[in-house]
């Protein structure tokens, strides 16, 4: 299988963390935000560090 090639972008000013969402293809939105929260929940409620760039991978579009 193929390594995710698109990268997906997305920003939380308040807290300036960027989340680089690597997928098969451009996410829409709700997509973007679905896979942040999916991120988010394997955190067990650690919290995200400021100033931070995380990078998420994701089988989105994998079939497509």
């Amino acid at each position: 299988m193929q390594f995710p090639n698109v990268s997906n972008l997305a920003k939380d000013e308040e807290r300036n963390i960027t989340f680089n969402v690597m997928a098969y293809r451009k996410l829409t939105e709700s997509e973007l935000v679905m896979a942040i929260r999916v991120f988010r929940s394997t955190k067990q409620g650690r919290k995200l560090k400021k100033n931070t760039t995380y990078t998420i991978i994701s089988v989105i579009g994998c079939n497509d």
